[in-house]
C-alpha cells in the first residue's frame, strides 16, 4: 500500500542527484495490489491509457493516465517468465504507450481481475471476473508481455555472478544517451 509514495520520493531523490535514467527490475515479482500498480504507471504517463479491463459481457473500464508524471527519464523494464498480475499490468502500460522498453522474458500471463468475495466462515472466494489488456488491446491473460528485447540469465551467468539482462539494459541506456 506503501509502495507509490515510497517510489515517488526515491525517483525525486535520484533525479535530484543526477540520475539520467530508470531501470525498474520486476522480475520474478508477483504483483501487488491494483490501485497501487495503476497508480505507479500513471507516475511514468503524461497520457494515454493504462489499462483496459473487459467483463464477459465486452463491457469495458478503461483506466487513463492522469498526466501527473513524477519523470521523464528514460525507463526499461525487467521482467522475465514469473513477473506476473500487477508487474504486467505496469510493464504492459509502459510498453503500449512508447514511455519504457521491457528487456527479458516473456511474462508469466495472469491477466484477470479478480473479485473477492468474503464468505460467512471467514473464509473467501477469488472469482475471475474480467480480463485486462494492454493499451494497445493485447491480450495479457496466458500470453504474457512480450519483451522488446529479449534476454534471459543463464546458469553460467548465475555461476559467473553475472546478470546479463541488466547488461543489456545498460548497453541500451548507453545508446539512447
Amino acid at each position: 500500500e506503501n509502495t507509490p509514495d515510497e517510489l515517488k520520493v526515491a525517483l525525486k531523490k535520484k533525479e535530484s542527484v543526477g540520475v539520467k535514467a530508470f531501470i525498474i527490475d520486476v522480475r520474478s515479482n508477483p504483483g501487488g495490489l491494483l490501485n497501487e500498480t495503476l497508480q505507479i504507471a500513471d507516475m511514468f504517463l503524461n497520457e494515454g491509457i493504462i489499462t483496459i479491463q473487459v467483463d464477459r459481457n465486452k463491457n469495458e473500464d478503461i483506466t487513463k493516465a492522469s498526466s501527473k508524471t513524477v519523470t521523464d527519464l528514460p525507463i526499461v523494464i525487467l521482467q522475465d517468465s514469473l513477473s506476473a498480475s500487477g508487474s504486467e499490468l505496469f510493464a504492459a502500460a509502459l510498453q503500449g504507450n512508447n514511455r519504457a522498453i521491457v528487456i527479458g522474458e516473456t511474462s508469466f500471463g495472469k491477466g484477470t481481475v479478480n473479485t473477492v468475495k468474503k464468505l460467512s466462515n471467514g473464509g473467501a472466494l477469488y472469482v475471475s471476473t474480467a480480463r485486462y489488456l494492454s493499451p494497445t488491446r493485447q491480450i495479457i491473460e496466458k500470453l504474457g508481455v512480450k519483451p522488446d528485447i529479449e534476454a534471459k540469465v543463464s546458469e553460467d551467468d548465475i555461476t559467473n555472478r553475472k546478470d546479463t539482462v541488466i547488461i543489456k539494459a545498460v548497453e541500451y541506456l548507453k545508446s539512447i544517451l
